[in-house]
This record gives structure tokens, C-alpha cells and sequence, in this order.
């Protein structure tokens, strides 16, 4: 489970994630006999494989753009500080290499070892997750405190933040 920030749907969107990456121990159709690859499957059974794991991929690059956006869009509201203009080269830094590198990883998935992929996938975006979470995105909570109220409405929010640029 991913640290909680303190924000409403930041941390929404973190249990929407946590979800994403607990699918990917499922990729495989075998996935509860503990089999760490595929030698134990039938060859048979690796598109059906590839495809859970591309649609998860797709899940994932799907949610990274709209999380990643979503923060991006907060980050107007923190103050014009010299120490608020690091965090946010920072923390849109980390975005564009967790980008960088599940777009590498995606590129050079193991098509003949769905499982490893995935649980490769799966290892890295929690290890990331995890420390994105608590270096940047608690301290993005913490530093809009006060700046706006925090709607737990996802869709009411972006149109209030929409509206006020």
C-alpha cells in the first residue's frame, strides 16, 4: 500500500494505482501456484498472458498520465517560493522518469515470460510508488494546505481548478 499524502484524491488515486499493481501478480493464469516464469505453462497459454499484461501496461500508462496531470495542475497552487519552485522541478523530474522507464520496460517485455514481466513491472512500480509518495507527493499535500479547499470529488475539483486559471 502506497504512503497516504493527507490529500483526498491524491490518495484516491494512490489506491487506484495500489489496485493496478496487485492485478499484475495475476497476469499469469497460474499465478497462485507460485511459479516465478512460465517454464510450467503451456506455450499455448502466453498470448492470453501477454494480453492481461498489456492491458494492465495500458491501465497503468493510462493512470500515470492522468495522476501525473492531476498533480502537475496542484502544483499552481503552491506558492511562489524559491523552496516550492524546486519541489516542483523535482517532483515533475520523478514524473518524467517513471515515464522514461515503464516506457523501456514496456518496450522490452519478455514475451516468451509474461510472469517475470509482470512481476518485474510490479516491483518496480512499488518501489517507486512508494518513494515518490512520501518524498513528493506528501509534501505537495502538506504545502497546498490551506491553499484551496480540498474537494473529495474528483471531477468537482478539476473544474474549480480549471476555473480558477
Amino acid at each position: 500500500m502506497t504512503a497516504l499524502t493527507g490529500h483526498p484524491e491524491i490518495d484516491r488515486q494512490h489506491e487506484r494505482l495500489d489496485g493496478i499493481i496487485a492485478r499484475l501478480e495475476q497476469v499469469c493464469a497460474n499465478h497462485q501456484t507460485g511459479a516465478p516464469d512460465c517454464l510450467s505453462c503451456p506455450e499455448a497459454s502466453f498470448p492470453a498472458c501477454n494480453n492481461r499484461l498489456a492491458d494492465l501496461i495500458a491501465d497503468l500508462l493510462g493512470f500515470m498520465i492522468e495522476h501525473f496531470s492531476y498533480e502537475e495542475k496542484l502544483m499552481r497552487f503552491l506558492p511562489d517560493t524559491e523552496l516550492c519552485r524546486r519541489h516542483v522541478s523535482a517532483h515533475q523530474q520523478a514524473h518524467g522518469e517513471i515515464s522514461r522507464l515503464l516506457s523501456e520496460l514496456t518496450a522490452n517485455l519478455d514475451r516468451d515470460n509474461p510472469r517475470q514481466s509482470a512481476l518485474h513491472l510490479q516491483h518496480i512500480a512499488q518501489a517507486w510508488m512508494g518513494g515518490h509518495a512520501r518524498q513528493f507527493d506528501s509534501v505537495l499535500a502538506s504545502s497546498l494546505e490551506g491553499a484551496y479547499a480540498v474537494e473529495l470529488d474528483y471531477d468537482q475539483e478539476l473544474i474549480r481548478l480549471l476555473a480558477n486559471n
